[in-house]
């Protein structure tokens, strides 16, 4: 429930006293407009003394600015909240799949001794977070692994017949980005299994994401990271592992890596 707010208080905050100045401030011109004379608009639109207001304004419209950036900024950062979270299930789930191959599959042992499960809940949680990431690298480097997110996107957007066409370079940088971006922590819970593919298992995901006005990523606490201002969002997700409950943790069906 409380997941939302994890890591990103500060953005609450901003909204919050926001909310209350904004409150405050109508108040005080309803309060203002009350008290008022009634304005005849004629006599005012002659009156040279009305031209004094523009200097007002433009006096004021580098905070109107520089609100309206933060609005943004903030929103983006919710954005990226809610794709952190997503991307958080979506490691814990593949996390409990494929924890039981990795454990109890002979044949995955063999043939990759590195640890399957971290590595295919990194892959889920950047595929998951792919649309949240930003595009607007400067480098032209792209990951290998991009190109193969960039087919599986046009198959799925050819097969719902979408309209709107979109960069295949600015798809690829998503994915670069999101795959550079994002670190995985699996843990394994207690419970009462003696064996880790018999426990739940918690995802802690951790994204940086990019400001696009980097004077305001300072003022909301980012760091400098690549040449970019970012802000470390982090989300937890746990699933129960369902796998079955016997001595060996699966069901006796091999699975082979590359089939």
């Amino acid at each position: 429930m409380f997941e939302i707010f994890r890591s990103v208080e500060i953005v609450w905050t901003v909204w919050l006293v926001a909310l209350v100045v904004l409150a405050v401030v109508f108040g005080r011109l309803h309060d203002l407009l009350k008290a008022a004379k009634p304005i005849r608009w004629r006599r005012f639109h002659a009156d040279e003394r009305g031209t004094t207001y523009s200097l007002s304004f433009i006096m004021v419209l580098p905070f109107l600015v520089l609100i309206l950036a933060v609005i943004l900024e903030t929103s983006n950062l919710l954005i990226s909240k809610a794709g952190t979270m997503y991307a958080a299930q979506a490691a814990a789930r593949s996390a409990v799949v494929w924890s039981t191959v990795n454990h109890a599959n002979e044949a995955f042992r063999e043939i990759n001794q590195s640890d399957l499960t971290a590595e295919k809940a990194e892959k889920a949680a950047v595929i998951a977070l792919t649309p949240f990431a930003s595009g607007l690298q400067t480098t032209r480097e792209t990951d290998s692994e991009a190109s193969d997110y960039l087919d599986a996107y046009k198959d799925y957007v050819a097969l719902e017949q979408a309209q709107k066409k979109i960069a295949d370079n600015y798809i690829k940088k998503k994915y670069t980005y999101a795959k550079r971006n994002v670190r995985l922590a699996l843990e394994y819970g207690d419970g009462n299994a003696k064996e880790p593919w018999l426990r739940d298992i918690q995802a802690t995901l951790t994204f940086d994401a990019p400001f696009v006005l980097p004077f305001i990523g300072r003022i909301l606490g980012g760091k400098a990271k690549n040449g970019q201002v970012v802000y470390e969002i982090s989300s937890v997700a746990a699933l129960q592992n369902e796998c079955p409950r016997n001595e060996t943790g699966h069901l006796g069906i091999r699975a082979v890596p590359g089939l």
